[in-house]
């Protein structure tokens, strides 16, 4: 789990700081991971998706949005003033 969570937003996203990530499946074991990884790597704003059942616990993990599966991309755009995220990470 750690391995995906630190390697896809720091060595294959190439994760900068000051740049924002969408994370699918935030309240999973390596959504979970990555939202604390992106934050440590300077991560500016950090979104997530995740049922609505699974919003609440994934709150606590530092997300400043998250999103439903199923309107995600309008709700994103409306988070960032249309601009949009610099990578997505879907486990």
């Amino acid at each position: 789990m750690y391995p995906t969570a630190y390697g896809v937003p720091a060595d294959a996203g190439r994760l900068r700081e000051g740049e924002s990530v969408l994370i699918h499946a935030a309240a999973g074991g390596v959504g979970s991971a990555a939202a604390r990884i992106a934050r440590a790597l300077g991560a500016a704003r950090v979104y997530g998706t995740g049922s609505s059942e699974k919003t609440e616990p994934a709150a606590s993990l530092g997300y400043d949005a998250l999103f439903v599966p199923e309107s995600f991309a309008d709700a994103v755009r409306e988070a960032t003033a249309g601009r949009g995220v610099d990578l997505v990470l879907s486990p």
